[in-house]
């Protein structure tokens, strides 16, 4: 178990209630997004994904994530504001990943990450975090797995946590030709 300490953005942060000794749990909460969208000289472009935690108590919360800045207009909402929830630390609590877009036409979706904090019973925003494109958690080697793809090539990096952040510690190439269908 990774025991890590983050910095905190201003939104990127909640937690206990003051005054009526309740501490939510990470169990505690129903989560959901929702992408805003703003007039940008005519183009409607997706602008920031907001997601709200709301617990038990009927309480919410909202962590915000900004949405790739791209003219968006013709892409799908697939993955703007996609709900993942896996243990990215390795502490046996999921965390969340929010979808924030697309980073080109091969899709190489990108991810805000949260870090729930159960000591401090909030959800943390991971500051400096690398690159996270279509990330998925490989559990047996304890690493976070980003996965690039474009002009027919595949880029794999894998990140293990080091002193509370995310460190690469391998990078790959392959050749899409490679590639073979399982």
């Amino acid at each position: 178990m990774v025991s890590m300490v983050f910095a905190c953005s201003a939104w990127g942060m909640l937690g206990a209630k003051v005054g009526d000794d309740y501490v939510p749990q990470r169990s505690d909460y129903n989560i959901r997004t929702e992408v805003t969208t703003r007039d940008d000289d005519g183009s409607i472009i997706y602008d920031r994904v907001i997601t709200y935690l709301t617990d038990d108590r009927n309480h919410t919360d909202t962590l915000q994530s900004e949405a790739l800045p791209l003219d968006t207009a013709d892409w799908s909402r697939q993955a703007f504001g996609e709900i993942m929830e896996q243990d990215f630390n390795f502490d046996g609590i999921p965390d969340l990943q929010i979808g924030t877009g697309p980073m080109n036409s091969s899709g190489n979706f990108t991810y805000d990450v949260f870090i729930w904090d159960d000591y401090v019973h909030r959800f943390l925003h991971l500051e400096d975090q690398p690159p996270l494109f279509d990330p998925y958690v490989d559990e047996s080697q304890e690493q976070i797995v980003s996965t690039f793809e474009l002009d027919g090539e595949l880029e794999i990096v894998r990140y293990q946590w080091k002193d509370g952040k995310l460190v690469e510690v391998s990078k790959e190439i392959i050749d899409d030709s490679e590639l073979t269908e399982d």
